[in-house]
């Protein structure tokens, strides 16, 4: 896809951690995927390298609302760019005040150097959408197709170019490390993750055919099939590492150490560098996975709680 360009947006100033995709038009470009807020500068710098500004930006699409992902969409939608996003996401954009009561609670004083600020945007910027929505924007045709697991309120976008099929995965394909392909990070949050959701997610992906898949984390897969059963295998494999953690009786804390360690085992084995891990394995994903998945375990299978 020749007029396809993915932006390194150095989140923290790691390489290959967050990703927007530009797909130029002759009417100028869309953007697939702000980012956060704080890194909107390196999203402007990557338009400007393109030839653009953010005032040039009339569609921008996002996966859903986690602030990684559409962060600073408020700051494009100012420019006078329309915000097409899941319909159950879309009020959360034109008033983000739930959104950041509950990230808040999870970042404390961390929140505005990790994501930047977040405003309102304009009801009449946002365009809420649902599964099997078509966009045309400027010759361009968009599928949209229903992706729940990481989160109910996510899509993916299908651009099929030059009889050639390209999928903008956001978080439901998991996360993709070109250094070190047969490692998934998978994050599985509080308190939308749903195992069987994102499995069923999977088939639908398969079932493209796709000739390549774009995860906002991190860039280019050439191997959709393979890297969608590394991923069903990885959901699979998180669930039934964290269920026999709390069989085994252990406290949430000696869980997170024992679940932890795992993970880091894991990469280390697969080759991720150093300077990835700190995006891809690090203690607050660990800490996020293992809650998101008793939550999903104490509602859909009833167990013995966890002691804390």
């Amino acid at each position: 896809m020749s007029r396809l360009h993915t932006i390194d947006l150095r989140f923290r100033g790691i390489p290959e951690a967050v990703a927007s995709y530009i797909i130029e038009t002759k009417a100028g470009p869309v953007v697939l995927e702000t980012g956060p807020e704080s890194t909107f500068p390196a999203l402007e710098s990557g338009l400007a390298g393109l030839g653009y500004t953010p005032r040039d930006v009339r569609h921008v699409l996002v996966t859903h609302i986690h602030l990684d992902h559409a962060g600073a969409a408020w700051r494009l939608a100012r420019e006078g760019a329309v915000i097409h996003v899941h319909e159950f996401g879309a009020k959360h954009l034109i008033d983000p005040s739930r959104l950041l009561d509950s990230a808040r609670r999870i970042y404390r004083e961390r929140m505005e150097p990790l994501w930047g600020r977040v405003e309102p945007i304009d009801a009449a910027r946002v365009n809420p959408l649902a599964d099997g929505d078509r966009l045309d924007l400027d010759g361009l045709a968009i599928d949209v197709l229903e992706t729940p697991g990481h989160a109910r309120h996510h899509h993916a976008f299908v651009v099929t170019n030059d009889a050639r099929r390209a999928v903008f995965t956001g978080d439901a394909a998991a996360c993709f490390i070109r250094s070190a392909p047969t490692y998934i990070s998978l994050p599985t949050p509080p308190p939308e993750f749903d195992r069987d959701a994102w499995l069923t997610t999977l088939g639908r992906l398969q079932a493209l055919g796709a000739d390549r898949l774009y995860p906002t984390h991190f860039g280019e897969v050439a191997d959709p099939s393979g890297h969608l059963d590394r991923v069903r295998h990885a959901i699979v494999e998180h669930v039934e590492r964290v269920r026999t953690l709390r069989t085994a009786g252990l406290d949430r804390a000696a869980m997170l150490v024992r679940y932890q360690d795992w993970m880091i085992e894991e990469s280390r084995r697969a080759g991720v560098p150093d300077r990835l891990g700190e995006f891809y394995v690090k203690s607050s994903l660990a800490d996020m996975n293992l809650t998101g998945i008793l939550r999903w375990m104490d509602q859909r299978e009833s167990p013995t709680p966890t002691r804390t």
